[in-house]
């Protein structure tokens, strides 16, 4: 049965010996589009940005036998609007055209395992994610989700619903109004 569980419930569950060994499963993860960023993460950041309450990361796993499919981590941020026309400016601000940034949830990381992975319908971890943004939408209120991406990504996000904000040489900012 494939769930979606915060990582740092990992922490809370167990035993040192499973901890040790869902370490160990958190060290095999690898991007399945070989990004050693996202995969550095997971191994190396992931819990403590948890514990800093900088972004929560949530762990797609199948449970027998266990194996992390994926995860994706989600937080908040102040998005600068930059040179966007003031009618795209008002529609992302409830007409407020002066406005220079606009809180959003952003989608910081979302990846999926090489190997695990692979029984997970293509999608699948973005609609969770997506499912994730949403509740807390419903509690603190919001309007936009933002996530960075590659160039070779943004058909994914714009099949998912998302639209290019901002584009550089070396990525692309995308937004979703919720």
């Amino acid at each position: 049965m494939v769930i979606t569980v915060p990582l740092s419930d990992f922490y809370k569950m167990g035993n040192k010996d499973s901890i040790n060994e869902f370490e160990e499963s958190l060290l095999r993860f690898k991007c399945q589009y070989g990004c050693a960023e996202l995969d550095s993460f997971l191994h190396n950041r992931a819990l403590e940005f948890d514990k800093r309450k900088l972004c929560k990361t949530y762990l797609v796993v199948e449970q027998e036998p266990f194996c992390i499919i994926g995860y994706y981590s989600v937080g908040i941020k102040a998005v600068e609007l930059g040179d966007i026309s003031k009618s795209q400016r008002a529609k992302m601000t409830s007409g407020d055209r002066g406005a220079t940034h606009i809180a959003a949830f952003i989608l910081a990381h979302i990846a999926k395992d090489l190997d695990c992975g692979k029984q997970l319908p293509k999608g699948e971890i973005l609609k969770r994610a997506l499912g994730t943004i949403k509740e807390a939408q419903n509690i603190v209120g919001g309007r936009l989700i933002y996530l960075d991406c590659r160039k070779e990504l943004v058909q994914y996000y714009l099949d998912g619903g998302f639209e290019v904000f901002h584009e550089t040489d070396k990525k692309v900012q995308m937004v979703m109004a919720i």
